[in-house]
């Protein structure tokens, strides 16, 4: 039933929109949705368009100004195994990063693979990218990778687009990885805060801790400062929080295994502050499982925000 309400929900959402009555659409009042691997764009007077057709895009961010898309999308070659049943057994995959404009509609691809790229069951070379995301100003994008296959690859990586450029520099490597087992290969989450570059990974760390970490980087990848999460048990769905000037997810508490928000500070090394119940939070990305809204209010600060929407959980 609720699956059957969203899309009433979406447009709910977007009529009340302060500003909206113009007589062109501007391309900050257009809505982007994620389901199953595609991207919508919907606007009052165009309706339903759809902008990918192959179902493997992933990660979107949209820029601060509104106008454009950064997604992960699957490389072409492995595409091509997929249809003749060629697959490497590891659960990671070789993804590339697009950078869409919604006023033109131009996509390009500003990373891809290597000339010496191989997809099949036997052999994986080149980079598998996940969770790009817009620097505070629009003027770059980031997100994490991995070399697969390459010698001397660096292991996990933070890499940074210059989009005036066009030039991407790895700036930080040999990040601390993801827990993997079984052929299952987590990834590292990121986002680009005001504080800098925030990444997450669950795993174990130096010091004999294992869970979640979530990590500081300023833009030139200098490491800044780490937090344990140990009060809940995992924050999900998090994001920076310039009102509160710290971490925001959702998670559940250690001790009464009570869901809610909790306050992470990067800069301690651990412990959460449980938020109020009734604290109106809202969310700065999508994740595989759940469907993503964008709402324009110029109102906010800053004025473009994502809402979570999935079968659990509504703003």
């Amino acid at each position: 039933m609720l699956k059957k309400l969203l899309p009433i929900f979406w447009m709910a959402l977007f009529v009340f929109v302060p500003g909206q009555a113009k007589a062109q659409t501007d391309v900050r009042d257009v809505l982007i949705i994620w389901s199953n691997g595609d991207l919508w764009s919907w606007s009052e007077g165009s309706g339903i368009t759809r902008l990918t057709d192959d179902g493997y895009h992933y990660s979107l961010d949209r820029s601060p100004d509104g106008r454009y898309l950064v997604y992960t999308a699957f490389a072409d070659l492995m595409l091509e195994a997929f249809e003749r049943n060629d697959v490497y057994p590891v659960e990671i995959n070789l993804t590339n990063i697009r950078l869409h404009d919604l006023q033109t509609g131009e996509v390009v691809e500003i990373a891809g693979q290597p000339a010496e790229a191989i997809y099949n069951r036997d052999e994986m070379i080149g980079y598998a990218r996940f969770n790009p995301c817009w620097s505070p100003d629009g003027s770059k994008i980031a997100w994490i990778q991995i070399p697969r296959g390459i010698v001397d690859g660096g292991g996990w990586q933070i890499a940074i687009y210059d989009v005036a450029q066009g030039v991407t520099e790895v700036v930080a490597d040999h990040l601390p990885g993801p827990f993997g087992d079984a052929g299952l290969i987590g990834s590292i989450g990121l986002q680009w805060a005001s504080v800098g570059l925030i990444t997450d990974t669950f795993g174990g760390t130096d010091d004999n801790f294992f869970g979640q970490a979530l990590r500081l980087y300023d833009e030139n990848g200098t490491f800044l400062a780490q937090h344990y999460v140990t009060t809940a048990q995992g924050l999900h769905n998090w994001f920076w929080s310039e009102a509160e000037g710290a971490i925001i997810g959702y998670g559940a508490e250690y001790e009464t295994g009570k869901a809610g928000y909790f306050r992470a500070d990067p800069f301690t090394p651990k412990d959460e502050e449980r938020l109020p119940e009734s604290i109106a939070v809202t969310v700065s990305r999508s994740t595989p499982d759940q469907l993503a809204v964008h709402v324009v209010d110029e109102g906010m600060e800053p004025p473009l925000r994502w809402w979570m929407l999935g079968e659990d959980t509504l703003p």
